[in-house]
């Protein structure tokens, strides 16, 4: 009963230092229960990361909200697809009131929530504006 307006981000063709910014819209579609969510920070490849605004929340029944992702391209050149993750925790009335009778006994009790995970393909390409390195190279390779 979650879900993202789309099912992959393409962040483009970066050049090193230049930041790419998408939105997403995270859906909770339930119509009886709040959804918390937590972006489960990943690390990617060359130095690259990822920037969410927000990193978690909670979403009330039938409502949305806007994640801003930003990508920061690393040191060095990369292109690559994956998946970032989301761990989704639904908390329903009869679950918080259980959790509060259970608080008003003095008790260890723990009431499980429902939890689960969403998940949201990214790629990137990397642009090359230089060829500093490329020449260098060349010349290195006539000698």
């Amino acid at each position: 009963m979650a879900a993202f307006s789309t099912e992959s981000i393409d962040f483009g063709d970066i050049a090193h230092n230049e930041p790419s910014n998408r939105f997403v819209i995270l859906y909770n579609l339930n119509p009886t229960q709040k959804m918390k969510f937590d972006f489960q920070k990943s690390n990617l490849i060359c130095g690259d990361e990822l920037f969410l605004e927000p990193m978690s929340g909670e979403l009330k029944p039938n409502s949305h909200c806007n994640i801003k992702m930003t990508l920061m391209p690393g040191k060095y050149p990369c292109n690559f697809e994956g998946e970032i993750m989301f761990s989704i925790d639904w908390e329903s009335e009869n679950a918080r009131n259980a959790a509060d009778e259970a608080r008003s006994v003095a008790t260890t009790t723990n009431v499980p929530e429902v939890s689960e995970y969403l998940f949201i393909r990214i790629k990137k390409r990397a642009k090359i504006v230089s060829i500093k390195f490329a020449v260098l190279i060349l010349i290195l390779s006539l000698d």
